[in-house]
């Protein structure tokens, strides 16, 4: 083997290796493309930072702000000791304040 040369079958092994990686990728990125557009989302959907706000029941908590309104008052009810099963029907009997 001379100085600073690889065989040819290692450098073919790498090829094939590398060639497989890219057909990895590129049939994974179309696949992602598809969901996205399936969502009716796009890339730059992605780059965009939600602002959060903390939850004051709970400080474990970090909630999207367009959902936190809703999540602090399904944190209320628990706190207040309701359960699980019955938050759904107290918060519909709550509907009318939001309308």
């Amino acid at each position: 083997m001379l100085q600073g040369r690889l065989p040819s079958e290692v450098v073919s092994s790498r090829r094939q290796y590398l060639n497989s990686l890219k057909a990895f990728v590129e049939t994974h990125e179309k696949k992602f493309a598809e969901k996205l557009l399936e969502l009716g989302m796009s890339d730059e959907d992605l780059e965009k930072v939600e602002s959060k706000k903390v939850c004051p029941y709970n400080k474990d908590h970090i909630v999207p702000e367009k959902v936190y309104n809703k999540h602090v008052e399904k944190c209320r009810l628990l706190h207040a000791g309701f359960q699980k099963d019955e938050l759904d029907s107290q918060l519909q009997n709550l509907d009318f304040f939001y309308k």
